[in-house]
């Protein structure tokens, strides 16, 4: 979590702030072309101010960045709870 680039100011709008949740976050998302040019990739950032939190948020950014909307939306979010 402490590796996480923090997310811009501009970026800190109601709009990307995740809703009820304690700890105040936000996360912010940006479609790119992959170098081939036929797939759009996903690319997260977020940031927390809760510990907790901006770990999970972490573990999203990481995992999720890189990857096609189609792809992500297969992911099961179970992944969380078995991640502990």
């Amino acid at each position: 979590a402490n590796q996480l680039e923090p997310i811009p100011e501009s970026s800190q709008i109601p709009e990307n702030k995740v809703p009820g949740c304690l700890s105040t976050v936000f996360v912010d998302g940006t479609a790119k072309y992959s170098d081939n040019g036929q797939d759009v990739l996903i690319y997260f950032r977020g940031d927390s101010d809760g510990l907790l939190t901006k770990g999970l948020v972490a573990l999203l950014v990481r995992g999720l960045s890189g990857n096609t909307a189609e792809s992500i939306q297969k992911i099961d979010p179970a992944f969380i709870q078995k991640a502990g």
